[in-house]
């Protein structure tokens, strides 16, 4: 961050560095709340698919389908597990590498309050922008289960396509997965570029 505390100058030596630019949270009000409204994000879109899950359980039950439904809850439920872990861990150690390349020696003449609050600011609001980005698609990839469920199930259709000397089934059951994984990964690797290029400016402005 382009800002030095007023009447400082720059930092003598790494020790005061680090306690004013160091990416730990902890002692932050702000990043408190960006974690805290993190977790109720969480809680409250657990919430509401547990109450999804309850009623479309009862209803499977009264139609004697409650096998089907239950593979489909827990397909969507490790998609959604698998979509979180994966997002969280990348956003996580992006924005953390982006803090740490874009922190650099403070210019501006504020002083140690407005800018302690200005950093804490800054890493609180990264912290609720990557929940939410990586509860998003976590459930977009959980939405998507029907597409696993065909792969997890293919059978083979004894036809060969004559081009590649596959069975076709690869294109119904194999294929749409794939194009997933690949389209879902995509759009995790825009967001992250559009989303740390930001931060690269907000910080390093």
């Amino acid at each position: 961050m382009a800002m030095y505390p007023a009447g400082e100058g720059e930092l003598e030596d790494d020790a005061r560095r680090s306690a004013w630019w160091g990416l730990s949270p902890g002692g932050s009000l702000l990043s408190k709340i960006a974690i805290a409204a993190a977790v109720l994000l969480g809680a409250y879109l657990i919430l509401d698919f547990l109450r999804e899950a309850y009623t479309n359980w009862l209803w499977f039950s009264s139609l004697g389908l409650r096998s089907v439904y239950s593979t489909v809850l827990f397909t969507r439920v490790w998609l959604y597990i698998v979509g979180l872990a994966v997002s969280g861990t990348v956003l996580a150690f992006t924005y953390r590498t982006a803090f740490r390349a874009a922190w650099g020696p403070p210019v501006l003449p504020f002083s140690d309050w407005a800018f302690t609050w200005i950093r804490r600011g800054i890493i609180g609001g990264v912290i609720a922008m990557g929940a939410i980005i990586a509860f998003s698609f976590a459930s977009g990839l959980a939405n998507r289960y029907e597409v696993f469920l065909l792969f997890m199930n293919a059978t083979d259709f004894g036809i060969t396509d004559p081009h590649f000397g596959i069975d076709v089934g690869f294109y119904m059951f194999t294929m749409p997965m794939l194009h997933t994984i690949q389209g879902w990964l995509m759009g995790l690797a825009i967001v992250l570029i559009v989303t740390t290029a930001g931060i690269y400016l907000l910080v390093f402005s």
